[in-house]
């Protein structure tokens, strides 16, 4: 350990740090390294720094501001009304605000038309006024597939378990 005030050369300290590479410390070496550390708190400044110097495009695992979860694109909107604890809001509802040219009331639902949760263009999307019509819709659907199985143009394959 050099004398306090004392810099060690790059080299030094490579040298050292290979030289110490597989050592294991004893235990009365740890509790010391234990003790010398207490109370060393970092001030509130340099937390501050130390946070924001991991945020958003700084963070490792940064993606653009984009993320798919449940099927679903998310996108990054702090400062949208409906955003996420974490800033995000769904790329449909996004989406389907522009087409109306306001935000979504929180009862409208937006359906994607051909069930891909990550088609959101405007074309397949439709804004029902509430949940119940969004459900009415679905259970119509499900009737619709339901004649379809029954006249024989849908069937259920047992080997694989699915309908074709």
């Amino acid at each position: 350990m050099p004398k306090k005030g004392y810099k060690q050369t790059e080299e030094h300290k490579k040298r050292v740090t290979e030289s110490r590479k597989g050592h294991k410390h004893s235990e009365e070496t740890k509790r010391k390294i234990s003790e010398s550390l207490k109370g060393n708190q970092l001030s509130e400044e340099t937390k501050k720094k130390m946070s924001e110097s991991r945020k958003g495009d700084k963070h490792h695992n940064w993606k653009g501001g984009k993320f798919i979860s449940n099927g679903y694109r998310f996108i990054k909107k702090p400062y949208h009304p409906r955003a996420s604890k974490y800033g995000y809001v769904q790329e449909h509802r996004l989406v389907a605000e522009e087409m109306l040219g306001r935000y979504l009331k929180p009862e409208e639902r937006v359906h994607h038309i051909d069930f891909n949760k990550l088609n959101n263009k405007s074309d397949n999307l439709y804004i029902f006024k509430n949940s119940s019509d969004h459900q009415k819709v679905k259970a119509n659907l499900f009737k619709l597939l339901e004649s379809l199985v029954k006249i024989g143009i849908i069937k259920f394959n047992k080997e694989n378990g699915k309908y074709q």
